[in-house]
């Protein structure tokens, strides 16, 4: 499934995303790659939503993409 099909399937209306750079608290870089901290609205995802994933009310997905490629604001 390709990441069109998946929105098209879950809806665009269901669908909500959050730039990095508007949320980002922390990055370290360290050998095996950089480790990226960020933020979430509160009502996104909690501690118990990690340890029940089967009963949290989202998932979570980290899309890159080209930023020469994004529509200018």
């Amino acid at each position: 499934m390709t990441i069109v099909e998946l929105l098209q399937h879950v809806g665009s209306e269901n669908v909500q995303f959050q730039m990095l750079i508007e949320c980002v608290e922390n990055i370290t870089v360290r050998k095996r790659g950089s480790v990226v901290t960020f933020g979430t609205p509160p009502n996104m995802i909690s501690p118990n939503d990690l340890l029940a994933p089967n009963e949290s009310q989202y998932v979570g997905m980290v899309v890159w993409l080209p930023r020469d490629k994004m529509p200018k604001p």
